[in-house]
């Protein structure tokens, strides 16, 4: 695993610890939803796929994992409903990046115009 590239792995940061990091390089939530991102680009494709969905897809994909977290939280399961958030985040990162892709797409259409 690479360092933080905030603290390069000191996890201080600002004489503060380290926001993005924790200065733990195995429990960093950020570089967690980092590989779960590569891991659905590697699984589902990355941009051509994504951008086949729809905002209100991404959404309702983000809508139903939520619904899992619930329920795992409910069955006293913490390991399987962070695993779930991590997903969530990762999935919400792929509808910006499509949505601003779109719009870009759309802002270069509308000035050929």
């Amino acid at each position: 695993m690479r360092p933080c590239p905030y603290c390069q792995g000191t996890g201080q940061r600002n004489d503060k610890q380290c926001w993005a990091c924790y200065g733990s390089g195995n429990n960093n939530p950020l570089f967690e939803v980092e590989r779960e991102r590569a891991r659905q680009v590697a699984k589902w494709g990355g941009a051509e796929h994504d951008d086949q969905h729809s905002t209100q897809y991404f959404a309702q994909m983000i809508i139903d994992y939520a619904g899992w977290v619930r329920a795992m939280a409910n069955m006293q399961s913490p390991g399987k409903a962070r695993r779930r958030l991590i997903q969530i985040a990762a999935l919400a990162i792929a509808a910006v990046e499509s949505i601003d892709r779109k719009n870009t797409e759309q802002t270069l259409e509308q000035e050929k115009k």
